[in-house]
């Protein structure tokens, strides 16, 4: 392949060619930016690479974490999130933005970056859900007199994360 360089301003190449009779792509078939330069002009495409990768979290449920990504590469990069090996939709920024998560929140989740060159998958990292404690409710109230025995009723205590699989 013959090598190209940029065209200089006011180069008589610039904006020269006819766009109709121009190929689409160029010699090492790429897709060209503008086909009315005839070619004189090429970039040097580079795939996505990532520069900050994902880190695993653990949040309390409730909470709104966020997953976020940086990644270098020719533009237009787009973005595409995953969840426990399922595309979540309409995730598809560099940061993804989890509004008050539970435990069915909690597992893997990726990013593939693409453009026209090349795509790059992240290492996959976890969201891990903290559980809050249980909340004791003994009942009552209670009048006993000094010396005297109580059973403490527990039925009105709770587990504001039960569905998550514990109970109290």
């Amino acid at each position: 392949f013959t090598p190209t360089i940029a065209i200089q301003y006011g180069s008589p190449a610039m904006k020269a060619g006819n766009d109709a009779a121009a190929p689409a792509t160029d010699q090492r078939h790429l897709p060209r930016l503008n086909r009315s330069d005839i070619g004189a002009y090429e970039i040097q495409p580079i795939v996505p690479a990532i520069t900050v990768p994902l880190t695993n979290q653990t949040v309390v449920a409730g909470s709104s974490p966020a997953f976020n990504v940086a990644a270098t590469g020719t533009d237009p990069l787009s973005y595409q999130w995953f969840f426990n090996g399922a595309t979540l939709p309409n995730a598809t920024n560099s940061t993804l933005a989890l509004a008050t998560v539970d435990c069915g929140n909690r597992g893997n989740y990726k990013v593939i970056i693409t453009n026209n060159w090349g795509s790059v998958t992240s290492a996959v990292a976890a969201l891990n859900i903290f559980n809050r404690p249980p909340v004791a409710n003994p009942g009552g109230p209670y009048n006993i007199l000094y010396g005297n025995g109580v059973t403490l009723d527990g039925s009105a205590s709770s587990d504001p994360d039960a569905a998550c699989g514990d109970s109290i």
